[in-house]
């Protein structure tokens, strides 16, 4: 049975993936709508002795959209890692790292979270949380046939809310996430 991906016809869960791979597009399929959890940043060292923890990893993004595909082709899915820890120290920890950058086919791209801050040498001063991450899409091409401008992602759409949180102080962010529905 052929997958039915004419925007507004009900739709079905493809894959999701969560390591770097190609994905096969579906025989007959023109479109899919591709949902992206980005990675989180990992959260900032604590200070031990002053009871300081680092700040929280920023969150990653969310993002989706109907992404223009040829059936039979394979597009390239990248998966951002999650940001590493910051490393504890009484007199120098340091900050957590960013996220990794997770993109469908280079059609829609999600940049990691932030790294936190890392713990301050005051007692009980916690470090800052690192700034979410951002995303974009490619809403046109202009080297498909027929000439002029062709929509490549469509009713796209993307929020910080609801997306992964970031590492807590001194842990590891989490790796990038994509769904695919046709």
């Amino acid at each position: 049975m052929a997958i039915d991906v004419t925007i507004g016809n009900p739709i079905r869960h493809i894959a999701t993936i969560d390591s770097s791979t190609t994905f096969a597009v579906p025989p007959q399929a023109n479109r899919v709508y591709v949902n992206i959890l980005g990675a989180s940043g990992g959260g900032g060292g604590r200070v031990p002795n002053y009871n300081s923890p680092g700040g929280a990893g920023g969150a990653g993004h969310v993002a989706a959209g109907w992404v223009q595909v040829s059936a039979g082709s394979n597009s390239l899915v990248i998966i951002g890692a999650g940001g590493g820890a910051g490393i504890a120290s009484n007199s120098g920890p340091t900050s957590g790292n960013a996220g990794g950058t997770t993109t469908f086919d280079g059609a829609i791209t999600i940049i990691g979270g932030n790294g936190g801050d890392p713990g301050s040498t005051s007692q009980n001063s916690p470090g800052g949380a690192g700034s979410a991450g951002s995303s974009s899409g490619v809403t046109s091409l202009t080297t498909l046939s027929p000439t002029g401008a062709v929509a490549r992602v469509s009713s796209f759409t993307s929020q910080a809310t609801g997306a992964q949180a970031g590492g807590a102080s001194g842990t590891t962010g989490l790796p990038g996430k994509v769904h695919i529905y046709g």
